[in-house]
């Protein structure tokens, strides 16, 4: 009569483990997927965004914007990680392992700086559609036509 309940036991937890381990694979494709997602976002936002400012600027200043926009970029990156590092080393938990007890950065850190994040992404994208991309060049700005070919002339 033993030997049933023994085999139960191994039974559920077999289904124990195979329940942790489909839990654990889930939770590392949902994490897979926003990284995924991230990348894809963030890598389509530094490729295109030097490539409007460029087109945007005057044709005699596309060096300059584009030396602008990259130093910017420097210094709010730098600006950004270190007002980052500072929120997650005020938001402080003790964790205690064995007889060491060490402070490592609480989870309400990581949450309150995905939300700084994810509201900046917002406003960005609630402002975007007032970017006017046919701003018209003034006429010092328009290119000359290619050798060999005349203007029209005046209607």
């Amino acid at each position: 009569m033993h030997a049933p309940s023994n085999v139960a036991a191994a039974d559920v937890e077999q289904k124990n483990q195979i329940h942790w381990i489909r839990a654990k694979i889930d939770g590392v494709l949902a994490f897979s997927i926003w990284l995924f997602l991230l990348g894809f976002g963030v890598g389509t936002l530094t490729g295109v965004v030097p490539a409007i400012i460029v087109s945007r600027a005057p044709e005699d200043s596309v060096g300059i914007a584009s030396g602008i926009y990259n130093s910017s970029r420097t210094g709010a990156g730098s600006i950004a990680g270190a007002m980052f590092a500072l929120l997650m080393s005020s938001l402080v938990t003790s964790v205690t392992v064995g007889e060491k007890t060490s402070s490592i950065s609480s989870f309400t850190s990581y949450a309150t700086v995905w939300a700084i994040c994810a509201a900046l992404c917002i406003v960005i994208a609630v402002l975007s559609p007032f970017l006017d991309s046919r701003r018209p060049r003034a006429a010092s700005e328009t290119p000359a036509p290619p050798a060999g070919e005349t203007e029209p002339a005046p209607a």
